[in-house]
């Protein structure tokens, strides 16, 4: 069964708009009257819309869903920013996140684009998922946005469908799923998709 955690809904909210001016408003407020030069005003908004800083807002909720301290999800992220993602398959990238401290979970990111369906699973053991940008709604009719947090029991399944309205990237710990199907079962296999790294 999942549940979504509607708690963070107003971050979402946040999230959903220009994120870079979201942050940067907090330096005007504290700095009533100063003028900043455009110039100055284009680097800071580049640098909080680039990784880490995109998702900083993010960092310790990332900590606690990775079992990691704030730092080492800022040195991860860094590490994405470095090396990239990589494919998975069509429309679907991954960065695993290797400095987790949970060995008996998978840590990633995984990054959706627009009107992609991620096939349909089962979770061999809990799930929890944090949206860090765009949404999907599942097979069970729930709508998960920026800030969400979806978490699936042992045993559940569903298949999710990515909003046309742009990329989804949301940050997982999984203990392992498996595939609806024939064909994407022996894939899945194959790849050793969503296990557990071994000890």
């Amino acid at each position: 069964m999942a549940d979504v955690d509607d708690e963070y809904d107003v971050a979402g909210e946040v999230l959903d708009a220009d994120a870079a001016e979201v942050l940067a408003a907090p330096f005007a407020a504290l700095l009533p009257g100063l003028s900043v030069p455009p110039e100055r005003r284009a680097r800071l908004l580049t640098a909080v819309s680039a990784l880490p800083l995109k998702y900083a807002p993010f960092f310790d909720r990332l900590g606690e869903l990775w079992g990691l301290s704030a730092a080492e999800v800022q040195a991860e992220l860094s590490i994405l920013n470095d090396r990239g993602w990589r494919w998975a398959w069509p429309g679907i990238r991954y960065f695993n996140v290797a400095a987790s401290e949970r060995l008996d979970e998978r840590a990633r990111l995984l990054r959706f684009e627009a009107g992609v369906r991620f096939p349909a699973h089962r979770h061999d053991g809990e799930e929890s998922v944090l949206v860090l940008e765009g949404s999907y709604t599942d097979s069970g009719g729930r709508v998960v946005r920026a800030g969400d947090t979806q978490r699936m029991s042992e045993g559940s399944e569903h298949s999710l469908q990515i909003a046309d309205t742009g990329p989804c990237v949301a940050a997982i710990s999984q203990r392992g799923l498996t595939f609806q199907g024939a064909l994407l079962g022996r894939l899945g296999r194959l790849a050793a998709w969503g296990r557990a790294p071994r000890r």
